[in-house]
């Protein structure tokens, strides 16, 4: 018995005396391993990778304003990633808002809490896949947000960044195809 208590105990120490140099080490470990027992750190941006590559291999087009706009980010890419993400959200942030701002009125223009804005989009004709993309967005940006020191790729930026251009586009086809209704 003391044998099995023993290890799960010296681990505990340790993270406990080591707390400062973990907390610097962890934020680089995507994946740890242990036999059958796996853990990814990075899932978010893992997601988002994968997103971007079925987007690339997809072939989608994006507006021209949004292709120049993904090209200024990805000349900044080399020497500030986060700072690459944190554009890249914004610039799908100000769609979202600019959607909300067109089409809420009355007693729906009131601040949205996550849940709400997540109803509000599925009320506007977002479908699921779209959703789950901006959560994906939302996620790795909370991550960023919550860890300042957080190494990502200049690839994890790149696709994030095309994932975002891809995801503003579609924001943006949902507000054309309401602007044509409210006219009609």
């Amino acid at each position: 018995m003391t044998t099995q208590i023993a290890w799960p105990t010296t681990v505990l120490i340790s993270l406990v005396l080591l707390k400062d140099k973990v907390n610097d080490i962890l934020p680089r470990i995507e994946k740890f391993k242990h036999k059958d027992t796996e853990i990814a750190f990075s899932k978010a941006m893992s997601e988002v990778v994968e997103k971007a590559a079925e987007i690339e291999e997809e072939g989608k087009l994006i507006p021209g304003d949004l292709e120049a706009e993904e090209e200024r980010l990805l000349n900044y890419i080399d020497f500030s990633p986060n700072s690459v993400i944190h554009q890249a959200y914004a610039l799908m942030d100000r769609e979202l808002l600019a959607l909300y701002n067109d089409t809420l009125e009355g007693e729906a223009r009131r601040p949205l809490k996550v849940k709400d804005a997540r109803i509000v989009r599925e009320q506007l004709g977002f479908d699921q896949e779209l959703q789950e993309e901006i959560q994906k967005i939302q996620n790795v940006r909370a991550m960023i947000m919550r860890n300042r020191q957080h190494l990502i790729s200049q690839e994890q930026a790149s696709s994030y960044v095309e994932l975002c251009t891809d995801v503003v586009s579609r924001i943006r086809e949902i507000a054309a195809n309401k602007q044509r209704q409210s006219d009609a």
